[in-house]
């Protein structure tokens, strides 16, 4: 078992805002690049997320040696580097900000002399795991020892379900509006923590001597999962049904944190699906003031369709399939979280990757084609959230805003 440690969270939310106006002083600016985000769309967005690539900067090849900052309207926005293709070299600087209808935001990013300045902003996104360390294996379950902060691992074999070696099962990642886990074990699902509070909640879930399954001030376990795909869970396709990942050879993590976006790159090597050898790779991304995960997959091997599932209850079946739309939807509303209220889980896919919709005795099923890369969105939105969603009629506004914006990405320009 591989672990890495990493610094106590507690310090991380120490750091302010205002520290970054200390920093970011005239004297040490280097470029200044002025740009201008266009909204293409006729609404107002309120904390949109904005990429700008290096390469419209033409600075492509120095993510290792500037630190940028981004100014609108005169003051200093948070800003953060992030790898948008997964390929681990940071290619874009994300802003999140609002616009206005059909509006134009101009935007001045600044390289700081050298580097050496290292603006520190208040977290708004996480991705975290805790590993007990210490401690004595008692029966099936350990005991003793201390959880603490991990940013990689590779899964023991002598793991099991259950065993507590894990903080909440897994590894989780969130935003300040919504949280969600993953089983790192071999049922490699998706599990969801609504969120009550706006404040980061993970590093404080599934301590011993607490129970994430009844409701907190943080928040709780909204999903129960069972044996489907739970949301946006992935399985191979082929005859007509579902295909799990089963009997990997090896399943690992690596975790990133920062205060406007997190994800977790999970892989698992050795998916034996029929002659077949697979490895799979997962980079699972969220952003400040979001619901949404964003979801890459890559595999070594072509496999001509995957099924990203919703977990089947009792509940309506939504859906946008017109293809005429770039981005698509699958949904389920209804009184279905563990609490006994309204949760509403959504997958959004592209309409050029779409196969069809289906399902079978556990799962709604979106079929796509896969290839050897795919990348798609899920959503939750649950009645006890901060903003909550009650009615299907909220939940079918928040698809269609968030299609929308999918359709309609920030465009942004080097200013004429």
């Amino acid at each position: 078992m591989r672990i890495q440690l990493i610094p106590n969270f507690v310090t991380a939310a120490l750091l302010s805002l205002s520290a970054y106006g200390c920093a970011a002083t005239p004297a040490a600016l280097e470029q200044t690049f002025t740009l201008d985000a266009h909204n293409p769309l006729a609404v107002s967005r309120k904390g949109e997320q904005t990429l700008i690539p290096l390469a419209l900067l033409n600075l492509a090849d120095d993510t290792n040696n500037s630190t940028y900052v981004a100014q609108i309207n005169g003051s200093f926005v948070p800003s953060q580097l992030v790898d948008t293709d997964a390929d681990d070299q940071q290619d874009s600087l994300l802003l999140i900000t609002d616009y206005a209808p059909n509006a134009k935001v101009r935007i001045h990013v600044s390289t700081l002399k050298g580097g050496k300045l290292n603006p520190q902003y208040t977290p708004l996104t996480q991705a975290e795991m805790g590993v007990r360390v210490g401690g004595k294996k008692v029966g099936e379950t350990w005991q003793g020892g201390e959880y603490q902060q991990v940013n990689e691992l590779t899964n023991p074999a002598s793991h099991t379900i259950g065993d507590k070696l894990y903080k909440y099962e897994g590894f989780g990642w969130e935003s300040d509006l919504m949280a969600y886990r993953f089983y790192f074990d071999e049922r490699g699902l998706i599990d969801i923590f609504g969120k009550r509070t706006p404040d980061l909640v993970l590093h404080e879930v599934g301590l011993d001597g607490s129970d994430y399954h009844a409701m907190s001030d943080w928040g709780m376990d909204v999903l129960k999962v069972g044996s489907s795909l739970g949301l946006a869970g992935v399985a191979a396709w082929q005859n007509e049904a579902i295909q799990p990942i089963q009997n990997v050879d090896s399943l690992s993590v690596k975790l990133q944190s920062g205060p406007l976006h997190s994800h977790a790159t999970v892989e698992q090597t050795g998916w034996k699906l029929g002659e077949q050898t697979i490895d799979l790779r997962r980079r699972y991304s969220i952003n400040a003031h979001s619901h949404l995960t964003y979801v890459q997959a890559f595999t070594n091997q072509e496999i001509p369709q995957l099924a990203v599932g919703i977990v089947k209850h009792n509940v309506e079946k939504l859906s946008y399939l017109d293809e005429q739309s770039e981005w698509l939807y699958l949904a389920t509303f209804g009184e279905q979280s563990l609490a006994d209220d309204q949760l509403g889980m959504a997958i959004f896919f592209r309409a050029s990757d779409l196969h069809k919709v289906t399902e079978d005795k556990l799962n709604e099923l979106a079929v796509l084609n896969a290839s050897k890369n795919l990348d798609f969105y899920f959503a939750t939105r649950w009645a006890g959230e901060a903003s909550p969603i009650t009615t299907k009629q909220q939940f079918l506004d928040y698809l269609e805003t968030t299609r929308q914006a999918l359709n309609n990405p920030i465009k942004v320009t080097r200013a004429k």
